[in-house]
């Protein structure tokens, strides 16, 4: 972070004079022209990575909805397996409590 300042300090500084001697419509160096072509290059990372955190924020912002999508549907799908394992267990209750009947039951 530190370098990226010093950088950054030192391109503003060095596009200033380009656009001092522009404004002045003095010639420009190779090396002014370099100058020219980083700032623009620095300027358009700076907005492709402000679009990315933007598009990134709204991909986080769907992967929450989907997740809670996700658990709505799994606990659907734990009542509704709740529900037929108490009717399961009914069921083999009523079922054990007819064979003790009919075991001690003589017809």
């Amino acid at each position: 972070m530190f370098r990226e300042d010093i950088f950054n300090n030192w391109l503003k500084k060095e596009a200033e004079k380009v656009q001092t001697k522009l404004e002045k419509e003095e010639g420009l160096t190779q090396d002014d022209k370099l100058v020219v072509i980083i700032k623009q290059q620095s300027n358009h990372i700076s907005h492709l990575e402000a679009d990315l955190k933007a598009g990134l924020a709204g991909l986080d912002q769907k992967i929450i909805n989907l997740e809670n999508k996700i658990d709505d549907k799994f606990d659907k799908i734990y009542t509704a397996l709740d529900r037929q394992t108490w009717r399961l267990v009914m069921a083999i209750g009523a079922l054990g409590a007819l064979i003790i009947v009919f075991k001690y039951v003589k017809f």
